[in-house]
């Protein structure tokens, strides 16, 4: 949500970036900053209107503006304005359970998130005790991390990744900080002996930034050791639901015999804020974005989702806002549901179809600017990303891939022998 108490419509506030032009802001936000009150109030009350009966809420972090001076934003702004969007979620819906995780940008200093207890992790527990059992909260303490029972086959887990955040220096080369990858594995050791299923949630994903070539959040012991544990517990694993990109992007996990066997998905943002991240490629922004997940009851599998969005240009220019559904990921993406294969599947097409790749990147970046244009470099990243999060197999990928689109320019440019290039193209494509 990234929510920013100064955000004025007729000043610049503390979280838009620097080369933000003029002083006068919509009323709902600005793609240069982070979102007023106002758009916070209008997304969650579009979450009520579109559904109010929910089996409960998934809150995934980062709940305060970008403003990099920790002298501003110390504990005490940063646990207010946790406490204030806690309260609005409470209010609307009211007898609901929201499954809350930390986002690095939820401490003070930023993303210096302990592996040990905090009076900060105590702040926190107390607003997040209407939703948490007492077992979760001890946890919580202990450093962010808990499980829940949904129901008395499915178990919500949620993580604090940002333990493994290669910009958190307080938990580099550690074996394991808090003691979350061994509480983790011990748990799902736990739920497959009585027959549970379980929804995984975080903020910070594993593997690369789908928007940048080199960009990836975990440091690459910390990585390997989370795709290690999705991978030994993926028949329990229902999906796993991340956020911190603020794009709209899914991730695919496979056995050693590529055999998809979990689903990632990352959510798209409330906040608009374009990214100050360098090299980025492509949108720098996006629309605000909820979403409503159906879900199978016993498994946790992602059936389909529901993408709502809020074109905030026009919001602003009417004065209004009107959340509209972007799209049923079923119909949209033409797969039957959020599986692994079929995940995989439509990441495979989109190597080829480039309508529907297109869809995908207008999706990414939650109509930000549905008239951008996309380059071959760009859609090779995204399809890594989504199917290498093992960061030596996504560099492999990267190489494979280019080496084969750099092979069909040249070839497209050859006047002869073209049944000789054809067997030739062909054969790249198969090994």
């Amino acid at each position: 949500m990234h929510w920013d108490p100064t955000y004025h419509t007729n000043s610049k506030a503390l979280s838009c970036n620097p080369n933000t032009p003029g002083t006068q802001f919509g009323m709902y936000g600005d793609y240069h900053c982070d979102p007023p009150l106002l758009l916070l109030d209008s997304a969650v009350k579009a979450m009520y209107n579109i559904k109010s009966d929910v089996d409960f809420l998934i809150w995934t972090g980062d709940d305060t503006p970008h403003i990099w001076n920790d002298t501003i934003l110390n504990k005490d702004v940063v646990s207010a304005i946790i406490g204030n969007q806690s309260t609005i979620l409470r209010q609307m819906f009211e007898n609901k359970t929201v499954y809350p995780a930390l986002g690095n940008h939820d401490w003070s200093p930023k993303n210096q998130v302990p592996p040990r207890s905090d009076q900060l992790y105590d702040t926190i527990a107390e607003f997040w005790k209407y939703w948490l059992d007492d077992e979760a909260l001890v946890t919580f303490k202990q450093a962010a991390y808990y499980t829940m029972m949904i129901s008395n086959k499915l178990r919500m887990v949620v993580l604090n990744t940002n333990l493994y955040y290669d910009s958190n220096k307080l938990t580099e080369a550690m074996p394991d900080p808090g003691n979350q990858l061994q509480w983790f594995d011990d748990l799902l050791n736990t739920a497959t002996l009585h027959n549970e299923k379980v929804i995984v949630v975080a903020h910070v994903p594993p593997g690369v930034f789908e928007k940048h070539r080199n960009k990836h959040w975990f440091y690459p012991y910390y990585n390997d050791l989370f795709l290690f544990l999705l991978k030994k517990h993926s028949a329990i694993i229902g999906s796993v639901h991340m956020a911190h990109h603020h794009t709209d992007s899914f991730r695919v996990h496979y056995e050693d015999d590529g055999t998809p066997v979990t689903s990632l998905f990352l959510a798209p943002s409330v906040t608009p804020w374009e990214t100050t991240l360098p090299d980025v490629m492509g949108g720098l922004g996006n629309n605000p974005g909820i979403r409503l997940i159906q879900y199978d009851r016993d498994s946790g599998r992602v059936l389909d989702i529901h993408q709502y969005y809020l074109n905030l240009t026009k919001a602003n220019l009417d004065s209004t806002d009107q959340w509209l559904l972007e799209y049923n990921a079923t119909s949209y993406f033409g797969v039957p549901d959020m599986s692994p294969s079929s995940l995989h599947d439509l990441a495979e097409k989109m190597k080829d179809d480039d309508q529907l790749f297109s869809k995908y990147y207008k999706a990414n970046g939650v109509l930000y600017d549905p008239d951008e244009r996309w380059v071959e470099e760009m859609r090779i990243v995204h399809y890594c990303a989504a199917v290498n999060m093992a960061y030596d197999r996504y560099d492999e990928c990267i190489r494979s891939m280019e080496a084969v689109s750099g092979a069909v320019q040249d070839i497209s440019r050859l006047k002869v022998f073209p049944i000789l290039v054809t067997y030739w193209l062909v054969s790249l494509l198969m090994d």
